[in-house]
């Protein structure tokens, strides 16, 4: 349990860090991380299903991790926009 707490700090870090990237590039849509970067946050997630089932702060780094898309999501439906928007899941 020490190691998945451990790996879920370090994954709300770069949540964290990859927001405020994203925000300083004025939110542009091209905006993406460095291959090492995403490949880390892989790693740290080797074991997805027993820490979703064991670990409330790494269910709170999945809803962080989709707070913009659904923010996006939340404001073409208030807008009456009948876009489709897909969501990808950790």
């Amino acid at each position: 349990m020490e190691k998945i707490d451990a790996k879920t700090a370090i994954l709300n870090l770069l949540v964290n860090y990859e927001m405020t990237k994203k925000q300083m590039s004025g939110n542009n849509p091209s905006f993406k991380l460095g291959k090492a970067f995403t490949d880390y946050e892989a790693k740290l997630q080797e074991n997805k299903e027993t820490m979703i089932k064991t670990s409330p702060f790494y269910r709170q780094y999945l809803l962080t991790k989709m707070s913009p898309d659904f923010q996006t999501f939340a404001q073409a439906k208030a807008q009456g926009k009948n876009r489709c928007y897909h969501f990808r899941i950790i």
